[in-house]
């Protein structure tokens, strides 16, 4: 248990307070329990301690990505890089920060490389398929969330992605309604119950099928769990759709999720 945890580091902190794996793996309980200031404090003196920690870096740069600290998130993904150049994980880290700085080019080196390591990587597809959406590469972009559902079947982001460029690309080659509304409801049996976002791309996909009374009826069910951030432009979209308009724009409306699963911080096993 994670509390069980916490009391052992904390203990081992106490008896050597110089102790950087202990401080380290403390900062990663901290996160898991959600709290993230007393977290970063616990990186921040695991690398004064430990300069040369590549995990603590990686760790540290995802806390600052999901507060919106990007530039910062960035220089961490650098750093441990610098160390573990032939980390997938990593290069995928490093490329949704350059993403969300509109470094396209850049980003698209790391989900390259990416991709390179790790053939399988169903995430490192969907995500590269985003940004060339972003870029007006629309064929691109739908041979990657093809790929990235053949190799994951049950993504809904992957689902939801493919949802929104065939329901809102401004190409009419590449705009499907019936194909977008199937992807955006596979998305929505997939998804948690309500995901704002996945009801925003269902919603586009019923208006772009000309279906408003329930692009309209979906979109407020949107609005009202928007995140923080998101309400204005979810709003912009359901006031289109009340004037029985689609939404025309595939570089729009794919928000950058920069949360991140505190799960998915890791511990190193030993002192290096």
């Amino acid at each position: 248990r994670e509390d069980d945890a916490l009391r052992d580091f904390e203990t081992a902190i106490q008896f050597d307070p110089q102790c950087w794996l202990a401080i380290h793996n403390r900062a990663v309980s901290r996160a898991q329990q959600g709290d993230i200031g007393a977290a970063l404090e616990d990186f921040n003196r695991t690398l004064a301690l430990n300069p040369g920690l590549a995990v603590a870096y990686r760790n540290r740069g995802e806390l600052l990505a999901s507060l919106g600290r990007t530039k910062e998130a960035l220089a961490d993904y650098d750093r441990a890089i610098e160390q573990l150049p032939n980390d997938a994980s990593l290069r995928l880290m490093r490329g949704h920060a350059l993403h969300r700085l509109g470094q396209y080019q850049n980003a698209l080196g790391d989900l390259n490389r990416a991709i390179q390591l790790a053939p399988q990587d169903a995430e490192a597809y969907a995500h590269r398929g985003n940004i060339f959406a972003e870029m007006g590469d629309y064929r691109r972009a739908v041979a990657d969330y093809q790929k990235s559902l053949a190799l994951d079947a049950h993504s809904p982001d992957a689902y939801r992605s493919l949802a929104w460029l065939l329901a809102t690309c401004p190409d009419p080659e590449f705009r499907h309604p019936e194909k977008a509304l199937a992807a955006a409801e596979r998305a929505a049996r997939l998804a948690p119950p309500g995901d704002p976002f996945v009801l925003d791309a269902l919603a586009a996909a019923h208006a772009s099928a000309g279906q408003f009374d329930q692009a309209v009826r979906i979109q407020r069910e949107a609005v009202a769990t928007a995140p923080e951030g998101f309400a204005q432009p979810f709003s912009a979209r359901l006031a289109l759709y009340e004037q029985r308009q689609p939404f025309r724009n595939a570089a729009t409306g794919r928000e950058i999720d920069a949360s991140v699963d505190a799960a998915s911080l890791e511990r190193p096993a030993r002192q290096r």
